[in-house]
């Protein structure tokens, strides 16, 4: 059973002595708690948690950007702003990929998206805090593992497979949160990279159309084309740089 739940502006615990609250800057006391998340609860219901202790949490979630976080929320100029986001979806993200060698690895992590009516994923990294802090927060527990192959000569479409549900512990819910919008830095350097993703995307988009470079049709293509490319030899060979080449990264010359 859920034993805390966060509400709008508070915090509900299921005790031995029965429904308890508290105020969020009490929630220092219930991190590894199963946790659900009331209709009430916004991404402001999270960042009143982390703003209450700033220098504690920092520490707790290891992540040295929640300090412009909270710089940002408590300024006096800061007020909401109209976004494209409705809400904010915490769920899981389960990967299982095959080797050449025949081993697999395995990742399993909490993701952290956007969702209005048109789009059910939408990446918040370059989303600013006041677009989204009175959207509303759900989570889904439903655990989903999508199988990759990178044997060369492995035709097998990417699989994926259901594998029940997993509850969420508070801690894990603020670490994704506080990870995914500081994932390009602070507020400022998310919008410098997002200004540098656009210009980048455009000179793309322009050599697609040129065809100075091959557009995937399916993360499936993707795969197939590199596991045709490289044999077993050059992979198990490959350095950095040949790595960066191969997937057509830009190669830092030092000039």
């Amino acid at each position: 059973m859920n034993e805390v739940t966060l509400l709008g502006n508070q915090l509900l615990f299921r005790g031995e002595d029965g429904n308890e609250k508290f105020p969020l800057s009490e929630a220092s006391r219930f991190l590894w708690r199963i946790v659900d998340l009331h209709e009430s609860a916004t991404v402001r219901t999270l960042m009143e948690i982390l703003s209450s202790d700033p220098e504690f949490y920092a520490k707790a979630l290891m992540e040295g950007f929640l300090y412009d976080m909270v710089e940002v929320y408590k300024d006096p100029l800061f007020k909401p702003k109209k976004g494209d986001l409705d809400k904010i979806v915490f769920t899981w993200w389960s990967e299982s990929w095959k080797h050449r060698d025949g081993d697999f690895d395995f990742h399993l992590s909490v993701d952290v998206h956007g969702s209005n009516k048109e789009h059910d994923n939408w990446a918040i990294e370059f989303v600013s805090l006041c677009e989204i802090i009175d959207a509303q927060i759900s989570i889904k527990k439903d655990v989903e593992v999508f199988c990759y192959s990178m044997v060369p000569g492995d035709e097998a479409e990417t699989a994926s497979h259901k594998f029940g549900t997993q509850e969420f512990t508070l801690i894990q819910l603020l670490h994704a949160f506080v990870y995914e919008m500081t994932f390009c830095g602070s507020e400022k350097d998310k919008a410098d990279k997002l200004e540098d993703l656009n210009i980048r995307s455009e000179e793309i988009n322009k050599a697609i159309e040129n065809g100075e470079l091959e557009k995937f049709t399916s993360v499936d293509e993707m795969f197939k084309i590199l596991r045709d490319k490289v044999d077993d030899k050059q992979n198990d060979d490959l350095d950095a740089e040949s790595f960066k080449q191969m997937m057509g990264e830009d190669i830092d010359t030092g000039e």
